[in-house]
């Protein structure tokens, strides 16, 4: 092939050296296990965390499986779009139906979809390079360890959030966009059916997807200037129009549905993290740059070096490297378009992974190329070099101790019910109550306590919420008034009550206590960071006079200390709330809950003299 100039035009060096490819085949397969393992136990040392913004997709998820629709509780009048991913959604159902937690699903999906990108990467290496399968499989192996050895590879398997499945699809789009550039079987149905799949699947994964979809199908037609041969080869033209088609007829039918379901094309996390009527618009031009860039600086830059200094080392021709550079051309739209939106996924980046996953498909084309001509001595150093370096990189001690029981820690994360934060804590108390649809919560987490109390959620920060979300401008008065016409039952809340008899916020030493004053300022949340302070600090207030004049103390539950001791959950009830003795009875005899602590250090107005 010519397609690749230097990186495909040669064939295997020795093909028939039949030893040597059984050899590559059984270490492939070996390291593929250990990998599989590893990544096992990996999602058990992370098993007790449990993203609170998973539980949002899980809770539709389940309405939807009941037959609630989208609707986030079951008795609201109207759907609301407050999910990432309709792709998790569904999955989430699925796992409702099938009588199996959302978490173990969604973890098991991750494990399941991981498996395979060895598979992909060795397909690209076969289908480009003309490599044999079997040192394919051992050189995408390779690729896929060093993915799984990244610190924030664990925590994003066992998150419960869909970042490990939208990475896979989106190295399964990528690989497929490569293998069209390098001019192979254009013409065969499997290469058409598989560029719809993925690309049909890239748009259900998130908001995010119909764009890279679209511009890495935009992207094709660019490479003729680079690699005018393999655009031209036959199939090409008819597969590409083809996968162009049906994405826009796909796209097209979710915008109708989107429209015809929640009454709007965008959905509410959109106007959320962007242009918010309540408490926005955003003070900064771009609020997600320093999260971007810190992920840029720490893993692009360095992989990008490496790769320039690997393909100048290996004599890669500038035509190749031009055309990968144009491959990465949707990968720095998205990664620009980040910098534009707040980031709010409870403290992590989630969007390193899906990122990061294809950018290695040039390292794994550099790899196959370097140790395609080099002889079995030279492949060998690198493989060992390379995996070893991932090893010893940062689970030297975790292997040792995953070694001293193997199926302990291979299996630890199929126990969802095993660990359990203070939001998922106060749910399965409040689910002790029994009421459910019945009594009405407000909150700013609409994630793990609604799912497991299974209590009516009003979400303030208008993620689940039509009326919230920010779509259309509100006064604090009228948020407020909304809030009171829904009458909660029960309010969550980081905050302590107002001081008694303060009339402003100006005049009241709780709100201006160093607590208060760090979570408004972001602690705890991004959003609170980006958002315009005065209408959010208004919030702040209205919420602790809320407690103060309407509700009574009900449980305190603690929250990890690196967020500081002044960081606790409260539970208030409405005084004059119908459901007030059964909330309290569970609550005040809670076993989850946290008695021992001593909030009159900690707050101005001990939450505890409410009474």
């Amino acid at each position: 092939m010519a397609n690749f100039s230097a990186l495909t035009s040669a064939s295997i060096a020795d093909p028939a050296s039949g030893p040597r490819q059984i050899l590559a085949g059984i270490a492939a397969c070996a390291l593929i296990l250990w990998t599989g393992w590893m990544s096992c136990c990996l999602m058990s040392d992370h098993e007790s965390l449990k993203l609170d913004d998973a539980f949002i997709t899980y809770r539709y998820g389940r309405n939807l499986a009941d037959g609630h629709g989208f609707k986030y509780n079951p008795t609201d009048r109207e759907p609301t779009s407050g999910f990432s991913a309709l792709l998790h959604v569904g999955l989430s159902a699925a796992a409702k139906i099938t009588d199996v937690h959302p978490i173990t699903m969604t973890r098991g999906t991750n494990l399941l979809l991981w498996m395979s990108v060895p598979f992909l990467m060795a397909l690209i290496l076969t289908g480009v390079l003309g490599m044999n399968w079997p040192e394919a499989l051992l050189a995408g192996a390779v690729g896929h360890l060093l993915l799984s050895s990244l610190d924030e590879f664990g925590p994003h398997m066992a998150s419960g959030m869909e970042t490990v499945i939208w990475g896979v699809i989106h190295l399964a789009c990528a690989a497929w966009a490569t293998l069209m550039l390098a001019g192979r079987s254009h013409g065969r149905v499997a290469v058409r059916i598989a560029g719809i799949a993925v690309m049909l699947a890239m748009v259900t994964i998130g908001p995010e997807g119909p764009v890279l979809a679209g511009l890495y199908l935009a992207t094709l037609p660019l490479a003729r200037r680079v690699l005018p041969e393999a655009i031209r080869r036959p199939g090409f033209a008819r597969t590409w129009t083809l996968t162009a088609v049906t994405l826009a007829l796909f796209i097209g039918a979710l915008i109708t549905w989107q429209e015809a379901t929640f009454g709007r094309l965008l959905s509410n996390p959109y106007y959320v993290k962007t242009d918010n009527g309540i408490f926005g618009p955003i003070s900064s031009a771009l609020p997600g740059s320093r999260i971007v860039l810190e992920f840029v600086s720490l893993r692009l830059v360095p992989v990008t070096a490496l790769l320039l200094i690997s393909a100048w080392a290996a004599r890669v021709p500038a035509r190749v490297c031009y055309t990968f550079g144009l491959m990465s051309l949707p990968l720095i739209t998205i990664i620009l378009a980040y910098a534009r939106v707040i980031h709010e996924t409870a403290g992590a980046f989630r969007y390193e992974l899906p990122i990061l996953v294809p950018a290695v498909i040039p390292g794994i084309m550099l790899l196959g190329h370097v140790t395609r001509d080099s002889g079995r001595r030279m492949m060998t150093t690198l493989i060992l070099a390379v995996s070893s370096l991932a090893l010893v990189a940062d689970y030297d001690a975790d292997c040792l101790r995953w070694a001293d029981a193997p199926r302990f820690f291979g299996t630890t994360w199929m126990n969802p019910d095993q660990h359990h934060g203070p939001l998922a804590a106060l749910g399965m108390d409040l689910a002790e109550t029994g009421l459910g649809q019945q009594a009405t919560i407000l909150l700013s987490g609409a994630g793990s306590v609604p799912y497991y109390s299974d209590l009516r959620a009003i979400d303030w920060i208008g993620l689940n919420n039509n009326t919230l979300c920010g779509r259309d401008p509100l006064t604090m008065e009228q948020v407020w008034a909304y809030i009171g016409e829904q009458e909660p039952d029960v309010v969550y809340s980081v905050l302590p009550p107002a001081s008694p008899d303060s009339d402003h916020r100006d005049r009241d030493r709780a709100f201006w206590s160093r607590g208060v004053q760090r979570t408004l300022h972001g602690r705890g949340s991004e959003l609170f960071r980006q958002w315009q302070r005065e209408p959010l600090a208004e919030m702040f207030w209205r919420e602790m006079t809320f407690i103060r004049d309407h509700c009574v103390f009900g449980a305190t539950y603690r929250f990890d200390r690196k967020l500081g001791e002044d960081w606790m959950l409260m539970a208030y009830v409405r005084k004059d709330s119908p459901h007030a003795e059964r909330i309290l009875s569970v609550l005040r005899n809670s076993r989850r809950a946290d008695y021992d602590q001593d909030l009159g250090r900690f707050y101005v107005n001990d939450p505890r003299t409410l009474r």
